[in-house]
């Protein structure tokens, strides 16, 4: 746990009986805006930052680092621009980098500009989450 004065931190530890362990970091729902702070008072990206120095400064080596919700405020492509820097920085602890997108993301401008990959859809399609819930729910019916 990040505070804890005495962490223990252990990954990738085998056992009798029991397969690796591994250590996931997860930041979510960061809402990094375009430009300014979100709510005019929070600086997010900021945030996003010192969650991840907090980490590092407990001694936890993760071996995912987990990006999920909201990460842009708007889905705007200055919004990952601007959280880039901050994940590029993040990958010196050599963990892989999953990225859960949310309602408020654009999953094309999020890969273009966050992950420097290209889309695999046009810009401002909604992420699709019913096909999921439906193979979940066999009625199909979101909750």
């Amino acid at each position: 746990m990040v505070g804890d004065p005495n962490p223990t931190v252990s990954t990738r530890v085998d056992g009798p009986g029991r397969g690796p362990r591994y250590t996931i970091v997860q930041v979510s729902d960061s809402h990094v805006p375009a430009e300014g702070f979100p709510f005019d008072r929070v600086d997010a990206c900021a945030r996003v930052q010192a969650s991840i120095e907090m980490v590092a400064a407990a001694g936890c080596i993760p071996d995912v680092l987990v990006l999920s919700g909201d990460v842009a405020n708007q889905g705007e492509a200055e919004a990952y621009v601007r959280l880039r820097p901050v994940i590029d920085a993040a990958q010196r602890f050599g963990a892989k980098l999953l990225v859960a997108p949310g309602n408020h993301d654009d999953v094309a401008l999020l890969r273009a500009h966050l992950l420097g990959r290209e889309p695999e859809h046009r810009s401002g399609q909604p992420l699709r989450c019913r096909s999921w819930w439906r193979s979940a729910n066999p009625s199909g019916s979101l909750p």
